[in-house]
């Protein structure tokens, strides 16, 4: 009877070092492929946004809300609103005064 020697096991390796070399090559080559499927529509967005290359709807909607705004500040200073605002704090500012005088001077006369 003929015995055979058995051989040592090999160490644990990582998947990378036991594969043949060809099986490594395309699953790298697909990892890239794959990545680069992934990623390039978001690099193309990223620089048309970078460009000013929106759509025509965020442009048109874009511009809408510059007229608009544009539209109300004019509004509002040429209403008064703002230098009426300014005029009330003004008066109340005042009171304010008047009436912490008031009581200021109140706390003196009580006071013997």
């Amino acid at each position: 009877m003929i015995q055979f020697e058995q051989l040592p096991s090999p160490p644990d390796l990582p998947p990378w070092v036991t594969l043949p070399p060809e099986v490594v090559a395309i699953v790298a080559v697909v990892v890239v492929v794959g990545t680069v499927l992934l990623i390039a529509p978001l690099v193309r967005a990223f620089a048309r946004r970078i460009e000013g290359g929106g759509s025509k709807a965020i442009r048109a909607e874009l511009e809408e809300t510059r007229r608009r705004l544009d539209a109300m500040e004019q509004q509002a200073l040429t209403s008064g609103e703002v230098e009426a605002s300014l005029h009330r704090l003004e008066d109340v500012e005042e009171r304010l005064d008047f009436m912490e005088r008031v009581l200021s001077s109140g706390k003196e006369n009580a006071a013997p």
